[in-house]
């Protein structure tokens, strides 16, 4: 079975009006983002505050060690692998 060049990152905390554009645009200072989603809520149509995204293995310790416990826009942004 190959093993994937991508990891998963999960960014939690995010500010309200922080949608997938953004979240794509903030963390392209890193490198490519492959890939991003951020679910939404099926009454307000908003998204929920966190956003999974998909970037390439060798980054994403890198982004995980720089972006835990940022303060963002007033909001302490968390990520995870």
């Amino acid at each position: 079975m190959a093993q994937s060049k991508f990891a998963v990152l999960r960014l939690s905390r995010l500010p309200q009006y922080f949608g997938e554009k953004e979240v794509l645009e903030y963390l392209s200072q890193f490198g490519k983002v492959d890939a991003v989603y951020m679910p939404k809520s099926k009454k307000t149509l908003r998204h929920q505050g966190y956003a999974f995204v998909k970037i390439s293995k060798e980054l994403a310790p890198i982004v995980v060690s720089t972006l835990d416990s940022v303060l963002n826009f007033n909001k302490l942004m968390k990520c995870e692998l």
